[in-house]
C-alpha cells in the first residue's frame, strides 16, 4: 500500500539508541543485520512518500543512515561502530521503534 512518513529519527534512550519511525497508517516492516560491515537493514514494504535517512546524532552505536528504494520498497541502513543487539517494538500500528546496544 501507499505510506506517508510523519517522521522519522535517531534518539537516545539511557544506554541505547533507537529509530523511530512514524507513518500516517499502519505499515509492514522487516529488520534483519548484515556483516562486514556491521550494519542493521530496514526494510519498508510498499510506496512511500517523504522517505529520508534520519539525521545520525553523535553517538558510539551508529556511524551513518542511508536509504534506498527497492522493488518492494524503501530500505533504511545504519552502519553500525560494532556488533549489536536490537530489539523491535511496536508502539501502535502506525509505529516501529528499533532499540539498538
Amino acid at each position: 500500500g501507499k505510506h506517508n512518513l510523519k517522521s522519522i529519527g535517531l534518539h537516545f534512550s539511557g544506554q541505547r539508541i533507537f529509530l523511530r519511525i512514524e507513518a500516517n497508517d499502519p505499515f509492514p516492516c522487516k529488520t534483519f543485520v548484515l556483516n562486514d560491515p556491521e550494519r542493521l537493514v530496514v526494510d519498508l514494504p510498499g510506496s512511500w512518500t517523504g522517505m529520508k535517512a534520519p539525521a545520525v546524532p553523535q553517538n558510539n552505536i551508529i556511524k551513518g543512515a542511508r536509504y534506498g528504494v527497492q522493488k518492494a520498497g524503501p530500505r533504511l541502513v545504519l552502519d553500525l561502530a560494532k556488533t549489536s543487539k536490537y530489539e523491535v517494538t511496536r508502539p501502535s500500528a502506525n509505529v516501529v521503534e528499533i532499540y539498538i546496544q
